[in-house]
């Protein structure tokens, strides 16, 4: 769980470098889709999972283009959509880093 991309047909997840060692970018790219299907269980599930799980506090190269499209934005959409608090909070900590 976790995995940044799925392989559909061997039923696995893929860790891409483009991410460094941040995990979740498809759970966080399907909060939107979850939300607006009305999958008030997976949605709550993928919630839980950005709440306990999702670390931007990572040593390694990440594409700065991926994570914003990827993680920022589907953070953004998740809190515009469900008002819920945690998903702003989680869209402004990669800016954060480092400071």
């Amino acid at each position: 769980r976790g995995s940044n991309e799925l392989k559909p047909i061997m039923k696995q997840g893929h860790a891409s470098n483009l991410f460094g060692n941040i995990q979740g970018a498809t759970i966080v790219d399907s909060l939107d889709t979850l939300f607006i299907m009305n999958m008030k269980e997976e949605f709550k599930e993928a919630k839980d999972w950005v709440e306990k799980h999702l670390d931007f506090n990572v040593n390694a190269e990440v594409s700065v283009f991926e994570v914003n499209i990827r993680f920022v934005g589907g953070l953004l959409s998740a809190f515009y959509l469900s008002g819920e608090e945690i998903f702003r909070k989680k869209a402004i900590e990669p800016g954060q880093i480092g400071r």
